[in-house]
Order: structure tokens, then C-alpha cells, then sequence
């Protein structure tokens, strides 16, 4: 079982967190959460071709709203403040795809020891100390190394974005991935762009276009297609 988690946290953890922080910095919050529902296509297709796991032509449509839904955010009106840097969009786009296919394969990996019997805490303690040791051991080479050690205001925001996503989040998947299907609980767990427009909104004070909310709800409506296909 640990051998399945540690790879699943390498895919999941160590490779997706990388191209994760990448893709916000070149396309903002907004447009990288919804790239990031793109893990439930990814989910099934491997679902599919690793578990025997079907798709059905309602999940396929499912599939077909969330593409819409990026392609809209993508094409519409540009209303980021997250994207700090002017960076070419489609490399962020490409870096948000490679986060999805890393994450679906990380559930798709850890989904064996779950069905062994593996407790969600301690499997979500050995992905996250995995990756944690990754993360540490990246800091000996030292271009990677921060100029500067950050400020207390940001680590204290570093850390309750841990404890939310990595403890709380990652414990709750390890114990969906127990009982459901790789495609569906990755797919549940993909409802972030509809969640992050008012936090991007309370946070930036500025209120999203009217495609952001369009594309968000195609994502989710996509989302609940893939979810409650029989």
C-alpha cells in the first residue's frame, strides 16, 4: 500500500503542486481552477483504460460542458489580477492540463490501497510527508533556494492553505476513493470554479464578468453530469 501512495503522491503531490503554483501565476485563480476540472475527463479516461471503469454517453456530455466552460473562460474578457506576470497564455493553459492528468493519475494510483483497506489519515500522512520530503530535498540545490524567507503574514496564509487543502481536503479524498469510482470522486472533487468566484471576489474586491460566472456553471453542470450518470 505504501508503494501506490508514494507514487500517488510523486503524480498528485510532487509533479501537479509544481505545474499547480505555474499555472496561477501565468493565468490567474480564476481560469486555473476551472483548468483543473479538466482532472475529471482525465479521471475517466484513465478510469477507463487502467479499471475497467465505464463512461457513459451522459458522462461523455458531462465531459463536454466543462471543455466548453474552459474554452469560454479562456476566450472571454480578461478580468485576472492573479496573474502577476504577462506570460503567454496557452503555456499556462498547457501547465493547467498537465495538473489535471497529474492529479487524476495520483487518484487513480492511490485508489488500490483505499480498496485494501487503508485509513484516509494515514494515507493522506504518507502522500503529503512524500511530498513534503520531495519539496525539502528540492531546497539542496541552490537556484531553487528563496532569496528570502517569506513574511510572517504569508506563511501564516501558506500554512491555513495546507491545512484546508493537504489535511482536510486530502483526507476526505483518500476516503472517497475508498468507496467510489476514480472518475467520479475526482470529478467531485473538480467543483472548485464555482466555489472560487466570490473568494476571488471578497479578495480582489472586483466582481467577476459575467463569462467567469458562465463558464464556472458550465463546469459544474458538466461536473454533475459525469457524477450522477447511472
Amino acid at each position: 500500500m505504501t508503494l501506490w501512495l508514494t507514487a500517488s503522491s510523486a503524480a498528485g503531490i510532487m509533479f501537479a503542486s509544481l505545474t499547480y503554483v505555474a499555472t496561477i501565476q501565468y493565468t490567474g485563480p480564476r481560469i486555473s481552477a476551472l483548468l483543473f476540472t479538466t482532472a475529471s475527463p482525465f479521471a475517466l479516461a484513465l478510469g477507463y483504460g487502467f479499471r475497467g471503469e465505464m463512461v457513459s454517453l451522459t458522462q461523455g456530455a458531462g465531459v463536454a460542458l466543462i471543455v466548453a466552460g474552459i474554452v469560454l473562460a479562456v476566450l472571454g474578457p480578461r478580468q485576472e489580477t492573479g496573474a502577476r506576470v504577462p506570460k503567454p497564455l496557452w503555456l499556462g493553459v498547457s501547465l493547467g492540463l498537465l495538473t489535471s492528468l497529474g492529479q487524476a493519475t495520483g487518484s487513480l494510483l492511490a485508489r488500490p490501497a483505499m480498496l485494501a483497506g487503508a485509513d484516509p489519515v494515514a494515507a493522506m500522512a504518507v502522500r503529503s510527508g512524500a511530498g513534503a520530503a520531495f519539496f525539502i530535498a528540492l531546497l539542496a540545490i541552490p537556484a531553487l533556494r528563496p532569496a528570502e524567507r517569506p513574511p510572517i503574514p504569508s506563511l501564516r496564509g501558506i500554512g491555513m492553505s495546507a491545512l484546508a487543502g493537504m489535511v482536510v481536503g486530502m483526507s476526505l479524498l483518500m476516503a472517497a476513493l475508498a468507496r467510489g469510482d476514480v472518475g467520479i470522486v475526482t470529478t467531485l472533487s473538480s467543483t472548485t470554479p464555482i466555489l472560487i468566484l466570490p473568494m476571488v471576489w471578497a479578495v480582489t474586491g472586483r466582481l467577476p464578468a459575467p463569462a467567469a460566472w458562465a463558464a464556472a456553471a458550465l463546469a459544474v453542470v458538466g461536473t454533475a453530469l459525469i457524477s450522477l450518470a447511472p
